[in-house]
């Protein structure tokens, strides 16, 4: 780490130091002490901030698995080179025996394959350390979740009103006796107005 940058070495040949942009990740790791006093009207600000340090993270994970794959394929690449074409000539020009400990002694000593070895080491080492950054950023954020959990369970309880069956149903709603519908109204009191009855109920026979 450098300053707010994570830095790893270039596993392709020559090129410069491969540096991820982690500022947003430390700022976050400094709220983390804020969940303790979050509630619902101060925790949207964290709720954000983990959000994108966790999708930061995420991306930053991602693309060091992608080097990590490059490396181990460049050493692989430089091991075959060294096993078909060299190991086997310095073999018999040091009259050694050709056995997995005399070619094991000629990787180790060649620089490149050293080299290569030590930017996997370095790769490797960056992604654990990003994983653990990873979770931590998760737990956190699911803690200012847990506060809006909180505070919204008692808007998921069922509504007594609403059920229909069980010991939360609502009792049979029925009109009490002395109140008279429209229906009732309009079929006990018609009105006969040019000779033509109003309020009849829709399908009652003309009286």
């Amino acid at each position: 780490m450098e300053d707010d940058y994570l830095v790893i070495p270039n596993p392709l040949r020559d090129l410069a130091p491969v540096r991820y942009n982690l500022q947003l990740v430390a700022e976050a790791e400094s709220r983390v002490q804020d969940i303790r006093i979050a509630n619902p009207a101060t925790g949207q600000d964290l709720l954000a901030l983990f959000s994108r340090a966790c999708f930061q993270l995420s991306k930053v994970y991602a693309d060091l698995t992608l080097q990590l794959a490059l490396a181990n394929d460049r050493l692989n690449k430089r091991k075959a080179v060294l096993l078909i074409d060299i190991i086997p000539d310095l073999i018999k020009a040091k009259g050694l025996q050709d056995n997995q400990m005399s070619r094991n002694a000629f990787l180790d000593r060649d620089q490149e394959y050293s080299d290569v070895a030590l930017v996997i080491a370095n790769i490797e080492a960056a992604t654990m350390l990003v994983k653990g950054k990873l979770k931590a950023m998760e737990d956190a954020l699911r803690a200012v979740k847990s506060i809006y959990d909180a505070t919204s369970s008692a808007y998921k309880r069922p509504n007594p009103n609403l059920a229909t069956t069980g010991i939360n149903s609502a009792p049979d709603m029925k009109p009490p006796q002395d109140v008279i519908t429209r229906y009732d109204i309009e079929e006990s009191h018609p009105t006969t107005i040019g000779g033509l009855k109003l309020g009849k109920a829709r399908y009652g026979k003309d009286e």
